[in-house]
């Protein structure tokens, strides 16, 4: 080989190598098998949803509770918070665990993009009747953990940074005094005998 494609022959094989994919960049020679040069997410979303410590109802119909949310990252996160995306996991007195709300496909529009800034927090009221009012007609002690779920959301038109998931808190102690059970019983009129 000549001296000239020698000089020509080392930029090629930099290049080549400049080239490989991180895995394969990564493999160990020792035992064959790949080696993570940089974790998959770096800079993971820490979003914290909470409830306030207890509720003591008479029944869950109307009963309104504030949900906050907290971006414990150092990075924006960008997302929805809306009522379609907040919603509950609950514990019924019988031990049975259902989920209710933020269970529509939603499409997100950039207008209603929200971005919560490191540290940054928000609150949302929440009827928990409105959404979880079927599995709570019966008095008792309930337990119900908040979630933000977009994991059914369609970010909006090239965003490259719209976080999908889901973020469940810790539990509230919700007491139901007296509830909506039994259901009263429908009435149904005599038909009328007048001709």
């Amino acid at each position: 080989m000549s001296r000239l494609s020698m000089l020509f022959a080392l930029p090629l094989v930099a290049g080549l190598a400049a080239a490989q994919t991180p895995m394969d960049a990564g493999a160990d020679a020792s035992d064959g098998g790949p080696v993570t040069l940089n974790p998959p997410d770096a800079y993971p979303v820490k979003l914290k949803t909470s409830l306030p410590a207890r509720l003591d109802v008479s029944r869950a119909f109307e009963q309104t509770v504030t949900v906050s949310i907290v971006n414990e990252g150092d990075r924006p996160v960008h997302t929805m918070i809306n009522p379609p995306t907040i919603g509950f996991f609950v514990e019924l007195p019988n031990g049975t665990h259902v989920r209710c709300g933020a269970d529509t496909a939603i499409a997100a529009q950039p207008e209603l993009v929200n971005t919560l800034g490191p540290r940054g927090r928000t609150a949302m009221s929440i009827d928990i009747g409105a959404y979880c009012g079927a599995y709570m007609r019966t008095p008792g002690l309930y337990r119900v953990r908040p979630r933000l779920d977009t994991r059914r959301v369609t970010p909006p038109p090239h965003a490259t940074n719209f976080w999908t998931g889901e973020a469940i808190g810790e539990p509230m102690s919700m007491r139901v005094r007296n509830g909506d059970d039994p259901l009263p019983t429908s009435r149904l009129d005599p038909p009328s005998t007048t001709p």
